[in-house]
């Protein structure tokens, strides 16, 4: 007989019960009741079992830990089933709050036993606690001390086309007050903020930056105002000629090119302006240019100014050769 014809056979018994099919109902009965019976008898005994714990070891403004006092110590429990089994279905514990005292200053290690009072309180009264699982926090207590060092943008801001910085983002403030133990911030010179990008909109004249942290230093701000200013941006493509020196001043100058073509971006309000400007623009490479007697010449990033751009030149760069004028032997 597979389970199929089991159920089957199962359902004809309770839907149309004969005198046979009414023993199988007392038989049905009869076993459920002794696996509840069953069930409540096990989880009447004891066991032995685990439950993960958040702790944290709160201290006053004096001292500081060298790394997070959080923890997570698993409390050996001994109870019936049915209370260990209600313990394990808490999703959400609270945190037990181990309070310091001055025995502490300075010790790598304390004994969680030490505080088992606390957990007690914590589980209900029938439960026993065993012991602890690790029994031993390595967390080191010292006198704070306090450092005021500069503060240093390294957050990356960014904001959406057309629009681009006018000029680099500055810190409203120069200057942070970091807190730790000696050992930890005597060789710390700086501080930054913290290595992300984020993402300006273009009405905003100040941005909102998280500061950098580490463990076991605490600083006096959390955030730190940027200013910024934006505009938008427009491109151009225009062609410039290249000129060397004149025969006068005793040189020379052969260029593999004689001009460049720009594709820049700039300010859209000084795109009429640099049009204008643009039609009579010549690049002079003299001596105060070309260092060398012959090489390659690129042009710089400021090249036409700070708010102008260079995205691309064509070609990328220029070769060139310097000739002196031989003095004449008459």
């Amino acid at each position: 007989m597979n389970w199929r014809e089991l159920i089957l056979k199962v359902r004809r018994l309770l839907v149309n019960p004969d005198q046979d099919g009414r023993q199988g109902i007392i038989l049905l009965v009869s076993f459920l009741l002794s696996l509840v019976l069953w069930f409540l008898v096990t989880l009447s005994q004891s066991y032995d079992t685990e439950i993960e714990v958040p702790v944290v070891v709160e201290a006053d403004d004096s001292v500081v830990a060298n790394h997070d006092p959080r923890s997570v110590v698993k409390v050996k429990l001994r109870g019936t089933g049915m209370e260990l089994i209600s313990e394990h279905l808490k999703w959400n514990r609270d945190t037990v709050h181990l309070a310091y005292d001055e025995s502490m200053l300075g010790k790598r290690d304390f004994r969680v036993s030490d505080y088992q009072s606390q957990f007690i309180s914590y589980f209900p009264s029938p439960l026993v606690i065993n012991g602890f699982r690790p029994d031993k926090l390595s967390i080191v207590f010292g006198k704070r001390y306090q450092k005021t060092v500069p503060l240093l943008l390294r957050t990356s801001l960014s904001v959406a086309s057309p629009y681009q910085f006018v000029s680099e983002p500055a810190l409203a403030t120069d200057s942070i007050t970091i807190y730790g133990q000696a050992s930890q911030i005597d060789t710390i010179e700086q501080w930054y903020t913290l290595n992300v990008t984020e993402i300006v909109s273009p009405t905003q004249r100040k941005a909102l930056v998280p500061v950098d942290t580490a463990t076991g230093i605490k600083t006096d701000i959390k955030s730190v105002e940027v200013e910024v200013n934006t505009v938008p941006y427009t491109e151009m493509t225009f062609t410039v000629p290249l000129k060397g020196p004149r025969e006068s001043q005793g040189v020379s100058v052969r260029l593999s090119h004689k001009e460049m073509t720009f594709v820049c971006s700039l300010p859209e309000s000084e795109q009429e302006a640099f049009q204008k400007k643009m039609n009579e623009w010549t690049i002079l490479l003299d001596n105060s240019t070309l260092t060398s007697p012959f090489g390659i010449w690129s042009p710089s990033s400021d090249e036409f100014g700070d708010q102008v751009k260079i995205i691309q030149t064509k070609p990328e760069r220029v070769r060139f050769v310097v000739v002196k004028k031989q003095p004449s032997l008459n």
